[in-house]
C-alpha cells in the first residue's frame, strides 16, 4: 500500500487492477490519502477488489466519476464507517455484508450495486440512483435515501426504520417484509410490492401510491391524510389507529383488512371492496362513498352518520341503516 500512496502523492490518479488481500488495514493511512485526495483530480479505478478493507472515514468522493470500469468495484464485507462516496460512480459495486454506517452516498450512481446484509444505518444517500441495486436484509435505520430514484430496487426484509423516503422516486420496487415503521413515506410510485411490510406509525401524506400491493402489511397508526391510492392491494393488512383523512381511494381492496379505529374524515372513496372488514371505532365522517361493497361487515360501531354514501352494496352486514342511494 505504500507504493500506492506513493503514488497518490506523486499525482496519479488512475489505477488499474487493484487487488488487496483479505482483511488489509489503511486506518493508519487514511489520514493522508484523504489529505492527498483532496487535491487535483478523483480517483479512478479499473477493476479493483477490496474485501474485508478496512478504511473507515476514508475520503472515496466522485471516485470513477469521470470513468467506466470494466468490472465493478469489490468491497465484500469491508468496514467503511463513515466514508465519503459522494458523487461516486458505484455501478454494480458489491458492499455486501459491509459497514457503511454514517457513510455520505449522496449523489452517487449506485445502480446494480449490491448491499446484501450491509449496514447502512444512518448513511446519507440523498439524490442518488439506487435503481436495481439490492438491498435485501440490510440495516438501514435512520437512513437518508430522498430524492433518489429507486427503479427495480430490492429493499426486501431490510430495517429502514425512521429512514427518510421522502420524494424517492420509486418503480417496480420489493418492500416485502421490510421495516418501514416510522418512516418518511411522503412519495409518489408505482407497482411496489409492500408484503409483510411493516409501516406502523409511518408518514404517507400527500403522496401518490398506485398499482402497489400492501397484502398482510402493518399500517397501524399510520398517517396517510390527503394521500390519493389507486388500484392497492390491502387485503389482510392492519391499518388500526390509522389517520386517513382526506384520502381519495379508488379500487381499493380492503378484503379482510383490520381497519379498527381508522379516521377516514372527508376522504372520497370510490370502488372500494370493505369485504369482511373489521371496522369498529372507525370514522367516515363528511366521508364520500361510492360503488363501494360492504360485505358482512360489523357496522354497529362505524360512524357513518356524516358520510355521503351512493350506489353502494350492503350484504349481510350487521347495524346496517339503508339510506341515500344504498341498497
Amino acid at each position: 500500500m505504500e507504493d500506492f500512496v506513493k503514488k497518490l502523492a506523486d499525482g496519479e490518479r488512475f489505477f488499474l487492477e487493484i487487488d488487496l488481500p483479505e482483511g488489509t488495514d489503511l486506518t493508519k493511512l487514511v489520514p493522508l490519502i484523504n489529505e492527498i485526495l483532496e487535491k487535483g483530480d478523483p480517483l479512478t479505478i479499473d477493476r479493483g477488489t477490496f474485501p474485508g478493507l478496512r478504511a473507515e472515514k476514508i475520503n472515496f468522493s466522485k471516485l470513477n466519476h469521470a470513468w467506466e470500469p470494466s468490472y465493478p468495484l469489490c468491497f465484500i464485507k469491508s468496514n467503511l464507517k463513515e466514508a465519503n462516496f459522494s458523487g461516486a460512480n458505484l455501478k454494480g459495486a458489491d458492499f455486501s455484508k459491509s459497514n457503511l454506517s454514517f457513510a455520505k452516498l449522496n449523489e452517487a450512481d449506485m445502480e446494480g450495486a449490491n448491499f446484501q446484509d450491509s449496514d447502512l444505518s444512518s448513511a446519507y444517500m440523498k439524490r442518488s440512483n439506487l435503481s436495481n441495486a439490492d438491498f435485501s436484509n440490510a440495516f438501514m435505520e435512520l437512513a437518508d435515501l430522498r430524492e433518489s430514484k429507486a427503479h427495480l430496487t430490492s429493499f426486501a426484509n431490510a430495517n429502514l426504520h425512521g429512514a427518510n423516503l421522502e420524494g424517492i422516486e420509486l418503480f417496480k420496487t420489493d418492500f416485502r417484509g421490510a421495516d418501514l415503521s416510522e418512516a418518511n413515506m411522503n412519495c409518489s410510485f408505482g407497482s411496489a410490492d409492500f408484503t409483510d411490510c411493516i409501516m406502523s406509525s409511518a408518514s404517507i401524506k400527500e403522496a401518490e401510491y398506485n398499482h402497489s400491493i400492501f397484502t398482510r402489511a402493518k399500517l397501524d397508526g399510520a398517517k396517510a391524510d390527503d394521500t390519493s391510492l389507486y388500484k392497492i392491494d390491502f387485503s389482510y393488512a392492519t391499518c388500526k389507529n390509522a389517520s386517513l383523512k382526506y384520502l381519495y381511494g379508488e379500487h381499493i381492496d380492503f378484503y379482510k383488512a383490520d381497519l379498527r379505529k381508522a379516521d377516514f374524515e372527508g376522504s372520497e372513496l370510490y370502488k372500494v371492496d370493505l369485504t369482511e372488514t373489521y371496522l369498529d371505532g372507525a370514522n367516515f365522517t363528511d366521508a364520500k362513498i361510492r360503488f363501494a361493497i360492504f360485505y358482512a361487515v360489523d357496522l354497529t360501531k362505524v360512524n357513518l352518520e356524516k358520510a355521503e354514501i351512493n350506489d353502494t352494496i350492503f350484504v349481510n352486514c350487521k347495524g346496517f341503516k339503508q339510506r341515500n342511494n344504498s341498497r
